[in-house]
């Protein structure tokens, strides 16, 4: 049987009946446990019709498979650098001060989570998602994921690839975290792989990528980076609000 030709991942994401719409799903009703369960079934209907790609497409799906938790390793490396050379420097800025008392906390609590992933079937679930094809929406939350007159609605396939579908989990339960959502994130972790019909292991998978410092991390990067072109005042700001949501 010849293969389906595709010329794009949009064209792909059509033809699974799912519309490409931007911004339409974005509404300011509550945000309670029923409303987060019918995501995750959203979810869920996006990941059964998108799995199993098998088609020809002129531009490549991305593999996003294990970038996440290297990007998470090297985070860890790097900031590792960084203390070294603010301390060999003597902490030049207010900045670096505040790195130097706080860093090693957030460390060690990234570096836990990259051991208990490890250890907790990490590879079998790679293995899962690289057998199934699974493809993750990517950004998840309200405006980007949605139901549309009775259709699964997409607003951008910019964060669209392979990976396994645990991260659009994480992805919209660490929004709902940012946005002091009051929500029971194990017993919604829990739902989600219930519905997904994966195991235990994805569970505590989820959870313990909710509990990576990713906040702290991205400061430090930031500011190492320059990527905001921010004064030391600004930088200093946004760390210390990091530092004091986690007191």
């Amino acid at each position: 049987m010849r293969k389906q030709y595709y010329k794009d991942i949009n064209d792909y994401i059509e033809s699974c009946d799912i519309a490409i719409e931007p911004n339409k799903g974005l509404n300011n009703s509550k945000i309670d446990a029923q409303k987060i369960y019918e995501q995750f079934r959203i979810m869920k209907e996006f990941h059964d019709r998108t799995k199993g790609f098998s088609g020809i497409m002129d531009n490549r799906i991305p593999n996003l498979t294990g970038r996440k938790i290297e990007q998470y390793k090297v985070n860890i490396k790097k900031l590792t650098r960084d203390i070294k050379r603010f301390n060999e420097e003597e902490a030049k800025s207010h900045f670096q001060k505040i790195v130097l008392s706080t860093a090693e906390e957030y460390i060690n609590k990234a570096e836990e989570c990259i051991k208990k992933i490890y250890d907790n079937g990490y590879y079998e679930i790679i293995e899962r998602s690289m057998k199934s094809l699974e493809m993750c929406a990517g950004n998840t939350y309200f405006g980007n994921l949605y139901i549309n007159h009775g259709k699964i609605t997409l607003g951008t396939t910019k964060k669209c690839g392979y990976n396994m579908v645990e991260f659009d989990c994480i992805y919209f339960l660490n929004k709902l975290k940012r946005k002091n959502v009051s929500i029971d994130f194990k017993d919604a972790a829990e739902e989600f792989c219930r519905l997904e019909g994966i195991g235990r292991n994805s569970t505590d998978f989820i959870l313990t990528l909710l509990e990576y410092p990713y906040d702290f991390m991205k400061c430090c990067n930031n500011y190492r980076n320059n990527r905001k072109d921010l004064s030391d005042e600004e930088y200093c700001k946004r760390l210390l609000k990091v530092v004091n949501k986690n007191k």
